[in-house]
């Protein structure tokens, strides 16, 4: 051990500790290891400075070289969902229909977590994830690829001019440096130009007013410290304390003042339900799409809002069982409007006149049975993926594979056109060498504004219908756009159901557009 106190020359009034009348004394010191003693850099006693009564306060300064020992943080990757914009976005919105699971049935919670898993993959191959080894900034909004390429190009060009301070790569710098301030700008400019823009019309009214409340919280000071304090006022300091105290602020916000907020459940129930449950609604989906802002935190399934608004109206498909004899299904916004003005643009420029099946050849013949014009998908056209999606879809939904499949037909119907009361199976031999009878037909509808050229089943249900504005034994389906209709030409018994029957009513003001995909036994291709 040293004595720190004997190791510096100072002057007396630094070296007195106890005094008393006309008499002073050292008698109090800093002791120190030895290997310590290179550390210490000085010791005094402070003039003046009383620790207790007769004794004036010692100090030592000491210097330590203190090496930081930094915890090794959990890296933690997340998914780049703030790319889900613009092309990304279609294409994140295509890949999830053509490989979405869009069987229904069976347990709630294995649906939602078998979708959910599907949209978390395809957004981590679509946008990619980060490294985890800090927290990402947020994402400037008008920033693009483009400002991003010319941004790293601009580093790029840092890094040599750090490495080789040459003429050549200072111009190159200079150079990189005035382009990325022009990208830059001209960005922001754009950016700036839509977001006036929108400022202007009605709908970007509320933006004015959400963002005068940013900035004025931005420049808002903060004059207080708020502090989480127990039900006897008193201020609260350790975690488990903290969140006790939380625990028992949401108990009492969503179960009252009551003495106990857990809840006993009867569980001897059997597997019966004893109530009606109704149907969860579309328009309540869309309703609770609507109202959830974006933006926010994910929960637990790190999901964003976004990712569910980026998928349309197709993600809200909504079975409707109009008959069970024959088996009748109508699918709401099975297609999405993009998808059915797609098919209709391929399918304009190579119209003809529809055929029907010829029972001694097997071929297609012209008849006043069908006064349509159609035509149908091609082997090339089948691998884009829009078409590859629908029949994906279509797949999920019928439960019969993609390659039991026949092409694609699109088919026009204008006014006064019709098709007759007719069966989608086949009545000949020909047609059934290549993948055996037809099971079931969908029928996509792809235009709105149609005044009559409902589906008419008439055999199915009791009551009448209007087909065509007569009304007629039966059900008919009106022609709303992105609707489909699945019906089976094939019983369960395995054999042709007769009660498939069905017809084009005439279409009385507009132009009916369709599009039809007959599955069948076996594989087409």
């Amino acid at each position: 051990m040293v004595v720190a106190n004997t190791l510096f020359r100072k002057r007396e009034s630094h070296l007195v500790t106890f005094s008393s009348g006309l008499h002073s004394s050292q008698i109090d010191f800093v002791l120190s290891r030895r290997e310590d003693r290179r550390a210490c850099i000085d010791c005094k006693v402070i003039p003046g400075e009383s620790v207790v009564p007769q004794h004036k306060l010692v100090v030592a300064d000491f210097r330590f070289r203190i090496r930081v020992q930094r915890g090794k943080r959990a890296k933690v990757a997340r998914t780049k969902w703030w790319k889900l914009k613009g092309e990304a976005s279609q294409a994140f919105r295509d890949r999830v229909i053509k490989e979405g699971p869009w069987e229904e049935g069976g347990d709630a919670n294995m649906m939602w977590t078998s979708m959910a898993t599907c949209l978390r993959k395809v957004a981590v191959e679509e946008f990619g994830v980060t490294k985890g080894s800090r927290r990402e900034a947020k994402d400037t909004w008008w920033w693009n690829d483009e400002v991003q390429k010319v941004i790293r190009e601009k580093k790029d060009c840092f890094r040599c001019l750090y490495l080789d301070r040459s003429a050549a790569n200072m111009e190159k710098y200079k150079v990189a440096k005035k382009a990325a301030k022009r990208a830059v700008s001209e960005a922001r400019g754009r950016a700036y130009e839509d977001l006036y823009q929108r400022l202007n019309t009605k709908e970007g009214e509320r933006d004015i007013y959400k963002m005068a409340k940013f900035r004025e919280r931005k420049t808002r000071d903060v004059n207080e410290v708020k502090c989480i304090k127990d039900g006897d006022d008193q201020l609260l300091v350790k975690d488990e304390a903290i969140k006790r105290r939380w625990r028992e602020y949401f108990d009492n916000l969503y179960n009252g003042e009551a003495e106990s907020s857990t809840i006993e459940l009867d569980d001897s129930f059997d597997d019966t339900s004893m109530c009606f449950v109704r149907r969860i609604q579309e328009s309540e989906v869309k309703e609770a799409l609507r109202r959830m802002k974006g933006g926010k935190a994910m929960g637990p399934d790190g999901i964003p809002i976004e990712a569910w608004r980026g998928l349309g109206d197709v993600a809200i498909v909504k079975p409707e069982v109009i008959s069970w004899k024959p088996r009748i299904i109508v699918f709401h916004n099975f297609l999405s409007s993009e998808e059915c003005d797609y098919l209709r643009e391929i399918a304009r420029p190579r119209l003809e006149i529809s055929t029907v099946v010829d029972v001694a050849t097997g071929k297609g013949v012209k008849s006043d049975v069908r006064t349509s014009s159609g035509m149908f998908v091609n082997s090339e056209e089948r691998k884009r993926p829009v078409i590859q999606a629908i029949e994906k879809r279509i797949s999920v939904f019928s439960q019969i594979p993609v390659e039991n499949g026949e092409l694609i037909q699109v088919l026009r119907y204008e006014p006064s056109q019709y098709y007759r009361p007719h069966h989608d199976y086949f009545s000949d031999t020909f047609n059934l060498k290549r993948g055996g009878q037809r099971v079931a037909t969908m029928l996509m509808y792809l235009t709105d504004g149609v005044e009559g050229g409902e589906t008419h089943f008439p055999q199915a249900g009791d009551g009448e219908c209007s087909c065509g504005g007569t009304m007629l034994k039966g059900l008919c389906v009106k022609p709303n756009k992105g609707d489909a209709v699945l019906f089976w030409s094939m019983g369960l018994d395995g054999n042709t159901d007769l009660s498939s029957l069905h017809s084009g009513c005439p279409v009385l003001e507009g132009e009916k557009w369709s599009a039809t995909k007959w599955m069948r036994q076996k594989m087409t291709f």
